[in-house]
């Protein structure tokens, strides 16, 4: 059993090793196939790791769902060089551990656990991953505000090469506005957003409202546990445009390939599957005369603050 754990320990510790040499090679179409390639043994390494006070199941639960989504992001990330770099939201720092094993980025971070959706007292945490198999412990600083109401942002202006807002604008209550502009504000010229996000009009939500099922999400304990509002791709272009960013790459995504795998809706019942393939619901999309584009299940934008100042859109503060 021993040998076993240690074979297997040893095994993964070379292919992350292999991982970060293929980026630090900054060879983008070879590092994103081993990245795929690598599925296996990057969920069985991230699945080890548990937040303090965190069962592990819910990290096991959050990999199987999330894993794609990552690998999808790491597009957005610079393979080599040292940038730095801001992931608001990142508990519970899987995303994180990611880029910490694979690059050589100064990484800082950023969350809001408040139930007050009106704080504005910014504080710092410190919290532990553990990986018990792999006997790893990490400790993440974070800066505690709320990006809705905090003005500004506990950091200097143009200091970030990059910015990373990863499925955190839907759990937001009161608006994204002040995410955007206080983002633009602490890049520095030629900086990167990186946000994603799921996408209102995905296909598993048309498959939940055909068999009548709510596509709104389950209440939670605490009020940004649960999305409370979604965006279609063109609102984020609306967003970002008239906060003065230029879009680099804004596109949709699916995690898995829904005519291989089925598609399923969460509900208060549990974890329903829809009856439909991805090849059907656009079929009967495209039998409506209503496009098929941009329906992918999240939403990818690589968005860049000009190197040269422009004036601001109506939403500027």
């Amino acid at each position: 059993m021993l040998k076993k754990k240690q074979r297997e320990q040893e095994e993964i510790d070379a292919k992350i090793k292999v991982l970060k040499r293929a980026a630090q090679n900054a060879d983008r179409t070879n590092f994103t196939s081993m990245l795929w390639k690598s599925a296996p043994e990057v969920s069985r390494y991230l699945k080890g790791y548990r937040l303090t006070g965190m069962d592990i199941s819910y990290t096991e639960e959050y990999v199987n769902d999330a894993l794609p989504r990552f690998f999808h992001t790491m597009d957005f990330i610079p393979l080599n060089g040292r940038n730095r770099i801001l992931e608001l939201g990142a508990n519970p720092y899987l995303f994180s551990i990611l880029l910490m094993k694979l690059f050589d980025h100064k990484l800082e971070f950023a969350n809001f656990f408040d139930e007050n959706i009106y704080e504005t007292k910014i504080s710092s945490l410190t919290q532990e991953m553990t990986n018990d198999y792999f006997d790893e412990t990490i400790k993440f600083n974070s800066n505690i505000f709320n990006l809705e109401r905090t003005n500004p942002y506990p950091y200097k202006q143009n200091s970030f090469d990059m910015v990373l807002c990863c499925e955190v604008l839907e759990h937001l209550v009161l608006s994204p506005f002040e995410v955007f502009n206080q983002v633009y504000k602490i890049l520095k010229p030629g900086g990167r957003l990186i946000l994603t996000l799921p996408n209102a009009v995905r296909l598993s939500n048309l498959g939940s409202m055909l068999i009548g099922q709510n596509i709104f999400d389950k209440f939670h304990k605490v009020v940004h546990g649960r999305h409370n509002r979604e965006y279609t791709l063109e609102e984020i272009r609306t967003l970002a445009t008239k906060y003065g960013y230029e879009i680099e790459k804004l596109e949709t995504r699916d995690r898995f390939d829904y005519d291989l795998v089925d598609m399923h809706s969460v509900a208060y019942n549990g974890i329903n599957k829809l009856p439909y393939t991805k090849k059907y619901l656009l079929e009967l999309l495209t039998s409506l005369d209503q496009t098929v584009e941009n329906r992918g299940d999240n939403i990818y934008l690589a968005a860049v603050k000009p190197k040269q100042k422009k004036l601001a859109g109506f939403f500027k503060k």
